[in-house]
Parts: structure tokens; sequence; C-alpha cells
């Protein structure tokens, strides 16, 4: 899933290109180990800060590989929760969820991976709308310009937003149809075919995929606005345009996720405002500092990650009333708008990234750190499972009011903890300190290469894995379980794990080996195959 800084999607290593000194042009060599591809790599890019617009040589790259860590492990977080469910499945352990894991035939080994799966759940999908953001926003070009892939000069905003939108088609459409005919494929093999076929591909495993091309695309105004304020642009027309598309869009989605799941009906007006109050607020508040207000550009990213406690204002519906397995339900509103909020506090930490690291150098963050650590006996919470009020929210893991299963002791009452969205408040809570405990760890320990031939290819082979491991996984655990004889549900976990990743990887090295074959896994760009395709036809 890992691409260059200006191009996010899957295939090839982030790189940041760092912005020099405006028209000032510098000469900078080719990053190993794989020559230049497009602009961005060759050293002419679109400047980020007021320069114009005019392509120009920049001085410094840097690989951003602890972001590439980041993205993977978001990647294998899944297969391993996926792989966890099937073989739950299998075992006939899934059929007593609905009541307390700690009688048979759940053990101790069962209870371990569950807790791991529900604990990996609460932060590995929005980690990965939130890195998406992140290097989101080094796509932009708002003063227009020629960009490779582009059918010519794109003068303008509209032109520049066209082109992004095209670069993202060419490099997410492609993989989600090749993963959309394997899921289907998979689904008519095993007897699941059938009228309601698109609907389950589409809401099957691959959804991020063109949930990840929606939201970028919705949410291509907004950027390009937030790209404008760190220009000092707020005061031009097409910033004006920007803010306004933005606007329109923002509500039209709130009310659609109103008139198609009813969040108004139950009260969660809250669900409603959040995406056009965050993201409009974000904009005025970077529009009040431009390029150089340190703390209304700080602040815009703190109202952002506030922001997204307004999903959990309101108590999500319960397994009463939203079975697990019924998808389409008022929580597939939140889960939605969590994903979307996820992707702009993204965008935005690293638009205003040396705002909020000069902000911050002023502020007492030693003395904060002593009393955080003085508190230490409280940071279990962050690790508290409850799991008699957990359930999974679709892509996300959340706390209902009521409990999930009944314990004998009385009705099933809301408990005051867990009531009055304060158990979808405190999911979100933890959410936020997994993710922010699992990139600072990235930041600090990961930003390494490795290996420069391990971490092209784990990095690069993320997309082909998300692909393929299901349909793969299945028919392993159905064969490991009844011709292997494994039976105990940690043992087949970790043999499927293993069978998994070994025939990703298999398919992975045949898919990189072609660049066509490359580019319609999103291993490689367009810009690749075109040149193999010049070679293979004589052109130049």
């Amino acid at each position: 899933m890992l691409t260059t800084s200006t191009e996010v999607a899957f295939g090839q290593p982030s790189v940041v290109v760092s912005p020099g000194p405006s028209g000032q042009p510098q000469g900078s060599p080719p990053l190993p180990p794989a020559p230049p591809t497009n602009p961005e790599q060759q050293g002419l890019v679109q400047s980020d800060r007021g320069d114009g617009g005019a392509l120009s040589k920049q001085p410094k790259r840097k690989r951003l590989m602890w972001v590439d860590w980041s993205r993977t492990q978001a990647v294998w977080n899944v297969v391993c929760g996926h792989c966890w469910w099937i073989t739950r499945d299998e075992t006939g352990l899934s059929g007593f969820i609905a009541h307390p894991r700690n009688l048979p035939p759940w053990d101790e080994s069962s209870r371990l991976i569950e807790y791991m799966v529900f604990q990996g759940a609460l932060f590995t999908v929005p980690i990965f709308f939130l890195v998406s953001g992140y290097l989101a926003a080094h796509t932009f070009s708002p003063s227009g310009g020629t960009r490779e892939g582009d059918e010519g000069p794109r003068q303008g905003v509209c032109g520049a937003v066209g082109g992004f939108v095209s670069r993202r088609t060419a490099r997410i459409i492609p993989p989600f149809l090749l993963a959309a005919a394997v899921d289907a494929i998979h689904k008519v093999a095993s007897g699941r075919g059938g009228s309601g076929l698109v609907v389950d591909v589409l809401l099957s495993q691959i959804w991020f995929l063109w949930a990840l091309f929606l939201i970028q695309s919705l949410l291509t105004p907004w950027s390009f606005a937030v790209r404008m304020c760190a220009q000092d642009r707020q005061g031009t027309r097409d910033f004006a345009i920007m803010a306004a598309a933005h606007t329109a869009i923002t509500i039209g989605v709130s009310v659609a996720l109103d008139v198609a799941f009813g969040v108004s009906g139950g009260g969660r007006f809250g669900w409603i405002v959040a995406l056009p109050l965050v993201s409009c607020s974000a904009v005025v508040l970077l529009a009040i500092g431009g390029s150089q207000g340190h703390i209304p550009r700080t602040a815009a990213v703190a109202l952002s990650i506030a922001g997204t406690f307004l999903c959990g204002i309101h108590s999500v519906c319960d397994l009463n009333d939203c079975p697990e397995l019924e998808r389409v339900n008022v929580n597939l509103a939140q889960a939605v708008l969590v994903i979307i909020l996820m992707y702009m506090v993204g965008f935005l930490a690293r638009e205003v990234e040396d705002s909020v690291v000069k902000t911050l150098s002023g502020a007492p963050i030693e003395g904060l750190a002593v009393c955080i650590y003085l508190l230490s006996s409280y940071w279990s919470a962050f690790t508290y499972w409850g799991e008699q009020y957990m359930r999974n929210n679709l892509w996300l893991v959340t706390y209902q009011a009521k409990p999930v299963y009944q314990l004998g002791l009385g009705p099933q009452d809301p408990d005051p903890l867990m009531e009055g969205g304060l158990g979808a408040s405190w999911a979100l809570a933890r959410m936020w300190f997994w993710v922010a405990a699992n990139l600072l760890f990235a930041k600090q320990f990961c930003d390494v290469e490795f290996h420069p031939w391990l971490y092209k290819h784990i990095n690069s082979s993320t997309i082909v894995v998300f692909i393929l491991h299901y349909p793969i996984a299945q028919p392993i655990v159905m064969a490991l379980r009844h011709d292997q004889g494994i039976d105990n549900p940690a043992e087949l976990l970790f043999a499927t794990l293993t069978c998994t990743f070994i025939s990703c990887f298999a398919a992975y090295f045949l898919l990189a080996s072609n660049p066509f074959t490359a580019f319609l896994a999103g291993i490689s760009p367009l810009d690749d195959a075109r040149r193999a395709a010049r070679r293979l036809f004589g052109g130049r």
C-alpha cells in the first residue's frame, strides 16, 4: 500500500520531498535503489509553499520509512484479524460469541487471541486512513502546472483538481478491480454467489480501496483550500470556490447519511454536524493563521482530533437492534465519519507540521511528561477490554450501553459507565491512545530501512497480501483442520498465518515480475506500464 509521497497508494516506498528556498533551484541526486520515474523523484516537483506553483529543483529528500512500516503493520494487523475470524468460524467458537468467554469451548489461548484481535481493531483502520491523509498532503498542486501522467499542461485550480482525481483513479481503481474480481470468483466458487454478489463484494474486506478513493475525491476541495491557506492565498477567488464547494459537499454527505440511516431519528445529531463543523472550522483557523500563524494552525489540528469525539457523544445502536452481521445500519454512519475525520487529521498534521513543532517547542512538555508518568498506575485503563459491552462496528470496535450477553444477574440494563455516549467516547479515547503510541513508536524506532531488499518488498507487497489473503486463508484453514487434524484454534491460526503469508508473497513476486500485472495489482505506477508498452511496441 505504499508509494511515493506524491502518489498515495500501494506499491512503492513513501518519499517526502522537503521544500527548498523559493526561486533557488538546486540539484539533487536520485534516490537509490530505484531510478527516478517521475518529476517528484527527479527533483521536479510542485512547490508547496508560495512560489507561484513553478516547477523547481528541491534539495532534500527523505524517505518516510516509519510511515511505510506503519501502513504495512496496519495491513498485517487486518490480515491477522481476518485469519482469526476464519479460524473461529471453522472451529465453532463463533457460535459462542454471545456468552461469557470464560466458559467452554473457549480456553485461555483463544481468549488471548480474541483480546488481541479486538485490541487491534480499535486502531488499525483509523491508523491506515490517518497515514493516507498524511501522505496525501504531498499530492496537491493548487497553482496548476505540469505533472507526468497528465495529458498536457493544466493551469489553474480546476485543472489541478482534475489532475489529482485522474491520478487517484489510475492508482486505486486498477487494484480495486483486481481485488473485486478475485473476491467475486472466491465467493462464487464457495457457493456464496447470487443476486447480492455485487453488494457482498463491495462490503467485503476490499471496501477500503473504493472508500479511500471516494474520501480523497470528496475532500479534494477541502484539501486544496487547506493548501491555499498555507500559501497565504485565502483571499483568492480559487480559495472561495474550493471552500464553498467543500461546504456544499460536507452538508450533502451529512444529509445523505441521515436519509440513508436515520441518524437524526435516533437523536444522534452530533454525528450529523461532525463533518461540516470540524472541517470548516479547521479551514477558518488556517485562514486566520495563514502561513505564519503557528498557534491557529496548531489549533486546527487539535480541533480536528477533538472533533472525532463528536462521533462518540451518542450511544451506538446495540446488538439487539443492529446485529453484528447486519452491516448496513445507523452505526455505519459513525464508522464512516470516523475514518473521514482520521484522514483529515492526517492531512492537516502534515500541512502544519512545522507550526505544531514550533508551538510545542514553547510548551512545558517535560512537566506534562512527568505528570503523565506519575499517573502511570492509570495507564492500564487503555488496555481495558470490557468484553461484556464491546462490539464490532464494521471496521471499528466500540462499546454499547447494554451488555452483549446475559450474566444471570438481572435484566440487561444499560451500565452508567457505558450509556449516554460514554462507551462510544471511551472506545475513541482508547483508539487515539493506541494510534499515538503506535505512530510515536514507529517514528522513534522504525524510521530505518533495516535491510534494503526486505524494506522494498515487505512494504511493496502489502496490497497483494491484502487482496489475496482472504480467499487464500479460507481453504488453508479447512485443509489444515480436516486433512492435517489441527483442531486447537491457536495452533490452527498460526499455521494458517504462516501458509497464507508464504502464498501471498509468492503471488506478489509473480505479479511484480511483469510491469502490466504490477500496475494492475497496485505495485508500480502507470508510468512503468506505459514505458513497458512503448518498448514492447517499438515506441519511443
